[in-house]
């Protein structure tokens, strides 16, 4: 269960190195929002993990 508390906050975690404004020189086809994705599959994968946990205690 640490395993994925751990892994859920390292993927809200922006690089430090980021900066502010994104350069012009920037590919157009790159997401204007990489979070999105890994909150997506973060809450899949927790949704999951209560699931499991619920249908364990009760059967």
């Amino acid at each position: 269960m640490n395993d994925i508390v751990m892994a859920r906050t390292s993927l809200f975690r922006q690089p430090a190195s980021q900066p502010a404004s994104q350069p012009a020189s920037q590919p157009a086809s790159q997401p204007a929002s990489p979070p999105a994705f890994a909150n997506l599959i973060t809450s899949f994968f927790l949704r999951k993990t209560w699931l499991t946990i619920i249908v364990m205690m009760i059967g």
